[in-house]
């Protein structure tokens, strides 16, 4: 096409509806079967936020309440909400503006056939390829259990947040820190045979991503110190029950006997081909504070000679928000890792393609993925919906400015949306 040729089309708009899509970070069991769970959070969702909002050690009934009413008001009204109620009402030729009518109406359509079966058709329109489900909630036997994903169109991942308390062992009649790092090393091993595509790390509602090399011999030391000191109190989300302590010596023995593992688990899955996903972002949760997300930290593990040799890839989803400009960095720097777009896809779906732009743009376009943190079919669809509006975005900044022709777009987008996924979690 000649530059005259080009000037002539410079309203040109990108459709990538026919392009299929993978979706890096949902989870299970698919939800949508009862009222409440498709423009609204659970309550145990908003009985974890008035927790960590709660002064800790205090058990106000009253105050719980209250602060769980605010912040579901907060939620269901911010714009993103009401974004992907206009989406879902569009795609369902649903007229009006009645929440509560169009949820009733998909729940029925979903009880009639199944959320299996619901889920099948949905993904179908949106042409979703397969979805990687995030098994937070499995805690000892490594195997999925998602079946209501549509068949073949499902790949999942194992939690590691549990392994890392110290209270794992006890359970397990575990003594040492190494026989804790070799069970985890069984576990690893199955839930690989088992199908398992990576390992899942929410180390950041806890903990922050520095990793330091700690010996066997100071991790036992660590341990016996846990043993000794009792922690202050715990708390419990979904994805596991993790110690608060106040003692300065509990406090360093919990992160040492947490590298020490940690080291061990990352290197372990670079030798059995799964992916470390680890969570990289703060929004949505009071216990996601930047310090524990804080992604300069994760020099310390891409750096760290034992990780190098072991040769993992690591997926960072959710974005790094609000420090995804660091994240920008990692992935330009670091072969082996790479990002997706989770949560942000979906609720906070407009800085979608300004974050997407930024990594394109500094970054290979082998480096991104898209992901949406959802568990209803209707939301996983509006994420893969919004995806494809914010590279329609960037291609046509791509065509008109810098040139870029409809077959290197393309290309871009298929990286983008399926291709790179497919690449780093193989079958």
């Amino acid at each position: 096409m000649s530059v005259f040729d080009r000037e002539k089309n410079l309203n040109k708009t990108f459709d990538f509806s026919d392009i299929p899509i993978v979706d890096t970070h949902v989870h299970g069991p698919m939800r949508g079967m009862a009222k409440g769970e498709l423009f609204a959070l659970d309550d145990d969702w908003y009985s974890q936020f008035a927790d960590r909002l709660m002064p800790v050690g205090d058990d106000n009934p009253a105050l719980h309440k209250e602060i769980q009413s605010e912040v579901k008001r907060q939620m269901e009204t911010r714009t993103s909400s009401i974004s992907k109620f206009h989406y879902i009402a569009e795609t369902h030729g649903f007229k009006g503006e009645n929440r509560d009518h169009l949820e009733n109406e998909i729940v029925n359509a979903i009880n009639q056939n199944g959320v299996k079966s619901y889920a099948d058709k949905i993904f179908e329109r949106e042409k979703i390829k397969w979805v990687l489900v995030d098994h937070s909630f499995l805690t000892t036997e490594p195997f999925s259990k998602m079946d209501d994903f549509p068949d073949g169109k499902k790949k999942w991942t194992y939690p590691i947040a549990p392994i890392l308390q110290p209270d794992w062992r006890k359970g397990r009649k575990l003594t040492s820190a190494s026989e804790v790092a070799d069970d985890a090393k069984r576990i690893l091993a199955q839930a690989r045979k088992n199908g398992c595509s990576g390992i899942k790390s929410t180390q950041a509602y806890f903990r922050d991503f520095d990793l330091t090399d700690v010996s066997e011999d100071q991790a036992e030391k660590a341990l016996h110190i846990l043993d000794e000191i009792k922690p202050y109190t715990h708390f419990e989300n979904a994805m596991t029950r993790f110690p608060i302590y106040t003692e300065h010596a509990a406090i360093r023995a919990l992160k040492e006997y947490q590298d020490y593992l940690l080291k061990q688990i990352f290197v372990e899955a670079g030798k059995l081909g799964l992916v470390v996903v680890i969570h990289t972002a703060v929004a949505v949760h009071p216990a996601l504070k930047p310090w524990l997300n804080d992604p300069e930290k994760l020099y310390s593990v891409f750096d760290n000679n034992d990780v190098r040799r072991g040769n993992a890839k690591f997926l960072l989803i959710h974005t790094g928000y609000p420090n995804h400009h660091i994240v920008s960095s990692l992935i330009s720097q670091y072969p082996n890792v790479y990002v997706d777009l989770s949560h942000y896809a979906v609720d906070l779906s407009s800085l979608n393609a300004g974050i997407l732009a930024e990594y394109l743009s500094i970054s290979s376009p082998t480096k991104v993925m898209h992901g949406t943190d959802t568990a209803h079919p209707d939301q996983t669809a509006y994420g893969a919906h919004n995806t494809r509006i914010a590279l329609a975005k960037f291609a046509e900044y791509l065509y008109e400015v810098e040139h870029w022709s409809d077959s290197e777009i393309t290309d871009l987008a298929e990286h983008v949306m399926y291709k790179n996924a497919d690449r780093l979690f193989p079958d």
